[in-house]
């Protein structure tokens, strides 16, 4: 119960322009975080890609799935290059 005081005690004592600035530097925190990401998506992809395009493919046919109309996809051993079959 004392915790929950202090925490109200706290909160009335910051003023609403350092809350501000605090939001302000948490979003541009994710925003950066974000662009990281994004960034990093982009080198897997064209890593990815630059592996499928050098890659000697050794495919093997496999059912990706099942039923009536099961999918059948040729994929290489190496690369996971998937070409449907």
């Amino acid at each position: 119960m004392e915790n929950s005081t202090n925490n109200l005690d706290t909160v009335s004592s910051i003023s609403p322009e350092a809350l501000k600035n605090t939001i302000k530097i948490q979003k541009q925190s994710i925003l950066l975080t974000k662009k990281s990401l994004r960034v990093q998506e982009d080198n897997l992809t064209n890593n990815i890609n630059m592996l499928q395009n050098i890659c000697s493919h050794d495919f093997k046919i496999e059912r990706t799935t099942t039923g009536p109309y099961a999918e059948y996809y040729n994929i290489c051993q190496h690369c996971n290059k998937h070409v449907l079959y």
